[in-house]
């Protein structure tokens, strides 16, 4: 996969850019699966794909915004960054937690 970074957006949440800066966001060309594939994994498992890398970006953005939130509403810290191996197995928890709810 060849990786395109494109400029974070002034309009997301101060949250969401930190995290961002901090996990890194996404957009890479499949060669498989022929498509544009967004990703925040430091943040949440999966992401999005399509056919416009702007498209997928924005759709993206949406997504981290929207499990920052999901996040806050559920009273859940943050993930620590990823470097951060002591925290690997609450993080899972986390995120199957996060799963049920949805």
């Amino acid at each position: 996969m060849t990786t395109i970074r494109l400029a974070i957006p002034d309009s997301l949440h101060a949250t969401v850019r930190d995290i961002v800066e901090r996990e890194g966001m996404a957009v890479a060309w499949s060669v498989e699966d022929q498509c544009y594939v967004g990703s925040c994994p430091g943040l949440f498992y999966g992401g999005c794909h399509g056919d416009d890398e702007r498209a997928v970006f924005s759709e993206l953005c949406r997504i981290v915004e929207e499990t920052i939130e999901l996040y806050e509403r559920e009273g859940m810290p943050l993930p620590l960054p990823q470097g951060d191996k002591s925290t690997q197995k609450r993080d899972d928890k986390k995120a199957e937690e996060l799963a049920s709810h949805v």
